[in-house]
């Protein structure tokens, strides 16, 4: 079997499966719908027989009255019924969203913190609102679309079949060519359809980082390298918009000239005068082609156009069947709490990747004693961060346990873990709500005197205070935060939920140095008497840690303090070499602009 025609088998039966909740009302309206393209071709025929009865001599003007009230009849109900056909979809997919999105929303809810530092934004809204209303148009509109769109050309071309069927033949050949055209485009290639829907995903993103960044950006000298990703993103997605879209444009646009109504007529002229001239038809025969015939198109159209967006859509529930089938966080059946007074963080023989048979962290084993720090030092992309989101569950280790008072985490509920176990990371999130609620994010029955005193631990109160609105300023309204800035909210606010374990990532590579020691200081305090594991940038932060491990491809290949492995040839001492050889060059760089 061609892979396309797999493919499409599958993303039909996630369509089917989206669309099995709301089938049985959806065929209501879809009846419905039938009988307005029943009465949406009547008046055609009315009209001939009409005009059959004023021909006739005497008139038959009883029959005419008849045929004329019954046209009348048949235009009303043909606008009623078709009127509420789609108010019945538009109020099942109302349902049918609410219900749709909300399961969206909990599943998100459910899926593991990992997922989001893979998945940005982007991809976050093409599920939540692109593919959703994929689904959306195919209910509230599509359905209606394939109704009257086939129904209309069957009926009309069945009716006139019974006046000519020669020429209603050749009449036919025009809508037949077109779906002809039209099916094999569609069926050509189903991937690129996901591709541009990735492509639109990564574009999104781009947008929301260069737009909610922008002040960042500029700052910091990175808006070429912004603008040069938000550039590289609107060249993927206009490439495979144009894959997909070109052929079938160009060649949509061809074939459409088939169902105009100026194809029809020149159609019907030239085989209408043979078969007159031949004595095959009437004059009053040719009516009934000339009414309908030429506006058959438009119903073809519309049967095109819901043809293509049921194909959308059944790309669209494709995707949203792979999100449903998306690894969740598993909360234990039997959860276990953990003793206040033993909060002891064991890593025991800890393996975890991404993919498999590529582990990322490998057979990892260490203890955080209460009330020490642990530092994570090691080259770019030995697996440092892994390692340390190991311990919120942002993802849960592939074999091996990660404790905290001899209880393991994943016997403990998600809220039971965050009450304990509390995180910083360099990507901060801050919410599109106001500053307050942003910083008691994790203990909402915070007082507001309470909230200020963790935004002044965390040196963030000043700026805070000058905002518009001071605490009550909305994040990403009124309120926009540099790095530095957004860095010491989320400082503020894990001092204010309190959690005696801190997973820390150090976060000051990319601020200016004002803003760099205003973070120190504000880390000093979070860590004062906690236990923390954080992941270390620059080896001159972490010299005074209780402990320090060495991450390499995956395994923890030194540990001790900062003396001890200075003292030992190995990565630590070639990279504290390397961070003296910066300092030392950064130092006589100032000098030198000092001098000058």
């Amino acid at each position: 079997m061609p892979a396309n025609h797999s493919e499409n088998m599958t993303q039909l039966s996630a369509l089917r499966a989206a669309l099995r909740p709301v089938a049985a009302p959806l065929a209501g309206a879809a009846a419905v719908e039938a009988l307005a393209a029943v009465a949406a071709v009547a008046p055609a025929v009315l009209i001939v027989e009409l005009a059959r009865a004023l021909l006739e001599r005497p008139i038959d003007s009883g029959s005419a009255w008849t045929f004329a009230t019954a046209l009348v009849v048949c235009v009303v109900a043909y606008a009623l019924l078709s009127s509420l056909a789609l108010v019945i979809t538009h109020l099942i997919d109302g349902r049918h969203q609410w219900r749709l999105r909300t399961q969206l929303a909990a599943k998100i809810g459910r899926l593991p913190l990992g997922w989001f530092s893979a998945n940005n934004s982007g991809q976050v809204k093409r599920m939540l609102q692109d593919d959703t209303h994929a689904i959306h148009y195919v209910v509230a509109h599509a359905i209606l679309d394939l109704v009257s769109g086939f129904a209309v050309p069957v009926l009309g071309f069945a009716y006139l079949f019974t006046v000519d069927w020669r020429l209603a033949a050749v009449t036919l050949l025009l809508p037949l060519g077109y779906f002809a055209v039209l099916g094999a485009l569609l069926l050509r290639n189903p991937a690129a359809v996901d591709k541009q829907a990735e492509a639109a995903a990564v574009l999104s993103g781009r947008v929301i980082e260069v737009f909610d960044g922008i002040q960042v950006i500029r700052i910091f000298g990175q808006a070429g390298r912004a603008h040069a990703r938000y550039r590289d993103a609107v060249a993927e997605y206009i490439g495979r918009l144009e894959v997909w879209m070109r052929p079938l444009t160009r060649v949509q646009a061809s074939i459409t000239v088939l169902l105009q109504p100026i194809a029809f007529l020149l159609a019907l002229l030239v085989a209408g005068a043979l078969f007159l001239s031949a004595g095959w038809i009437t004059p009053l025969q040719l009516l009934p082609f000339l009414l309908l015939a030429l506006t058959m198109g438009t119903p073809v159209i519309r049967l095109g156009n819901g043809v293509t967006s049921f194909q959308d859509a059944a790309s669209a529930a494709l995707r949203l069947r792979e999100t449903e089938s998306l690894a969740e966080v598993v909360e234990p059946v039997k959860p276990r709490t953990v003793p206040t007074d033993a909060l002891e963080v064991v890593f025991s023989h800890v393996t975890f990747s991404y993919q498999p048979e590529r582990p990322v962290v490998s057979d990892a084993s260490f203890q955080l004693r209460p009330g020490t720090v642990t530092a994570l030092v090691g080259p770019s992309g030995a697996g440092k961060s892994t390692l340390a989101k190991l311990l919120p569950r942002f993802h849960d280790p592939d074999s091996g346990t990660i404790s905290i008072g001899n209880i393991p985490v994943m016997e403990m509920k998600t809220a039971e873990l965050y009450r304990h176990v509390g995180f910083v990371f360099q990507d901060v999130r801050l919410l599109h709500d106001s500053v307050r609620d942003n910083i008691r994010l994790g203990r909402p029955e915070a007082t507001d005197a309470q909230i200020t005193a963790a935004a002044e631990a965390a040196h963030v109160h000043e700026v805070i205070a000058a905002l518009p609105r001071g605490y009550d300023s909305v994040v990403g309204a009124d309120a926009r935060f540099s790095g530095g800035q957004a860095q010491r909210v989320a400082i503020a606010r894990a001092l204010l939920a309190d959690a005696p374990i801190l997973v820390l990532d150090e976060a000051t590579a990319m601020v200016d140095p004002e803003s760099e020691a205003a973070i120190q200081r504000a880390l000093s305090i979070l860590t004062r008497e906690r236990t923390v594991l954080m992941i270390a940038h620059r080896l001159h932060t972490i010299t005074g840690a209780d402990q320090i491990l060495v991450v390499d491809d995956g395994r923890i290949t030194q540990r001790g303090t900062h003396t001890e492995l200075v003292a030992n040839t190995g990565t630590y001492q070639r990279m504290w070499e390397a961070n003296e050889r910066v300092h030392a060059a950064q130092n006589a760089a100032a000098e030198r602009k000092e001098t000058t």
